[in-house]
């Protein structure tokens, strides 16, 4: 906390119009709202308990909770037998908030995860695409 409160004396070195703490904010809630499409989508056309709000409630809770449960697995005991239990946990407490929040059953919960996850690798496809028809030439460097 301390070195929280130090960072933000320094003065900025950057020549941006906002300080860092600000810009931080602003990047966080766009992409917990462009995160939050996918599922929403997702949520339409399995659940008739959906609405965007429900959306961004379900992608903040299942993330907050997923990070709490495993950090908290994960400090049990070596972290190779605590990582995988973690991660399961954690990814069931996920499914249990979009349960409640889309009032659905886990099937459906699981439904739900799985599409949103698919809608969001195609869409960032897509957007990948468009993106770089925009490059000049001779810029995309093959690996």
């Amino acid at each position: 906390m301390i070195f929280l409160l130090k960072l933000s004396f320094y003065p900025s070195t950057s020549s941006s119009f906002m300080p860092p703490e600000l810009a931080l904010l602003m990047s966080s809630v766009i992409a917990w709202i462009v995160v939050s499409i996918p599922i929403y989508i997702a949520s339409k056309l399995i659940s008739r308990k959906s609405s965007f709000i429900r959306a961004m409630v379900a992608s903040l809770g299942s993330s907050l909770l997923f990070s709490l449960v495993f950090l908290l697995v994960l400090h049990l005991g070596p972290a190779i037998i605590t990582a995988p239990l973690g991660l399961l946990l954690g990814f069931l407490a996920g499914l249990l908030v979009f349960k409640e929040v889309f009032e659905v059953g886990w099937f459906r919960a699981f439904l739900i995860t799985v599409l949103a996850y698919l809608i969001f690798i195609i869409i960032a496809a897509l957007i990948s695409v468009i993106l770089i028809s925009f490059l000049p030439r001779g810029q995309l460097i093959g690996f």
